[in-house]
Formats: C-alpha cells, structure tokens, sequence
C-alpha cells in the first residue's frame, strides 16, 4: 500500500503551534508511524463476505429465530429439555426446508441478477412469508 504520511500530518504546523526547530522526524519514526497507520486502515476496512459467509451466516440465524418462536409455542406442561429438544429437532427442519430458496435468492445477488435490497427482501419474504397489503 502506498502511503505518504504527509498527506494526512502537517508536521510544519506541529512544529510551529510547539515552538519546535523543525518538523522533521527520523526514518525509523516514520517508518513506525506508517506501520501503525497502515495497521489502523487494515483494521477497520470494512471485510467483504463471501457467499458461503452471507448463507451460513444467515442459516444460522434462521436456525436461532425458528428455534425462539417454536419455544414460545410449546406448551410449559412439556419437560424443559424434552422441549429444547423438539424445538431443536423443528428448527433443524424447518431451516433445511428454507435453504434452497435462500441459496437462490444469495446467488442471483451474487451473480448481479438482483442487487442487495431484493435480496434481503426475496429471504424475508422466505423467512417470514409474504405480507400482502390489504
């Protein structure tokens, strides 16, 4: 990465507001100083997820809602882990019943073929059925 710290620190006007001689710094100060900045940008690039990231992601948490709103339906007389169990078992199905339509809706995204706001659109729409207006 090319990277001229000069661009982003006016050194003149360090030394200046300081009452300094110079504004000059060592070559192993800058050298240092363009590592920490270089480390800085890295750190906070924002990370592009790849499409197997995007669909376990969302599996996941398709898996963790489907499992919340079928613990809430269970009625309390049932054994807590024979319904954690169940719950498991339910949200294990109902997640593997929605994932081929989800993939599907991921790789038209990846492909170009709809962009970022359709997409998340079409797996609501998968996630939580179509709401139609009245």
């Amino acid at each position: 990465m090319d990277f001229d710290l000069d661009n982003y620190i006016n050194w003149d006007k360090i030394a200046k507001d300081y009452s300094l001689e110079s504004g000059d710094i060592s070559l192993h100060d800058t050298l240092q100083l363009e590592g920490i900045f270089y480390k800085f940008i890295e750190t906070n690039k924002p990370k592009k997820m790849t499409t197997k990231e995007i669909k376990n992601q969302v599996f996941d948490m398709l898996h963790n809602l489907t499992y919340q709103k079928l613990e809430g339906n269970f009625k309390s007389d049932i054994e807590s882990e024979q319904q954690d169990e169940q719950c498991e078992l339910m949200g294990d199905i109902l997640t593997e019943l929605a994932k081929q339509p989800i993939e599907f809706h991921l790789n038209a995204y990846d492909n170009g073929m709809i962009d970022a706001e359709e997409c998340v659109q079409a797996i609501d729409e998968v996630v939580n059925g179509v709401t139609e207006a009245p």
